[in-house]
């Protein structure tokens, strides 16, 4: 049975969630940002959230608060265990693209794309999205990023980003706009849904 699943990943700045809206407008398949079921985990119950109206970051993850729940979650991984036991249930239902740092490594399902993207280009984007310094906007991600990483090697047992073997398209954006972006991705994936039909 075919099921009709693309998972976008890669690190912040790389364009994964603006990718990720794109592909399911054009497909007409509902758009899942997983890092917002996280961040509404945080004062909702998972039941009293809806992951088809899930949005965009946009700088929150930069932020103090979400660097505090970084430091939470890393104490408690019910949070993350919760949000990743709702996403493969999303993964069964299909017609569905996601924007996540975790499934590429938790389901065998789907089409895994990773956008791959320099330290120095990812900074840069992020300063400019969030309105700062380059200094600033380096030391909030990095941050972010190695709690991150340390959160899902201890709840899930894998290393983000270490291991890409779990993709079948890795991109390098640094110099690609996203409407390049989107058309690689967007032809590439017809292709493999095709393929599997």
């Amino acid at each position: 049975m075919k099921t009709n699943v693309i998972i976008i990943s890669g690190i912040a700045g790389s364009g994964k969630s603006t990718l990720a809206e794109s592909i399911s407008k054009e497909l007409g398949w509902k758009c899942v940002h997983a890092s917002d079921i996280l961040r509404q985990l945080k004062h909702k119950k998972m039941e009293e959230i809806d992951p088809y109206k899930t949005k965009q970051g946009k700088g929150y993850w930069e932020s103090e608060e979400a660097m505090q729940y970084c430091r939470d979650r890393l104490q408690n991984l019910d949070w993350d265990k919760l949000v990743n036991e709702r996403l493969y249930k999303l993964v069964e239902e299909g017609n569905v693209v996601f924007d996540s740092w975790t499934l590429p490594w938790l389901t065998k399902k789907g089409v895994k794309i990773w956008l791959k993207v320099s330290s120095e280009e990812r900074i840069k984007r992020l300063a400019d999205r969030d309105t700062l310094s380059i200094e600033k906007a380096q030391k909030r991600v990095l941050e972010k990023e190695e709690k991150t990483i340390a959160i899902f090697e201890k709840a899930f047992g894998f290393r983000f980003g270490a291991d890409l073997s779990p993709f079948h398209l890795i991109l390098d954006t640094n110099s690609l706009n996203a409407k390049e972006v989107f058309k690689i991705v967007s032809c590439f994936s017809k292709v493999w849904l095709e393929k599997k039909q």
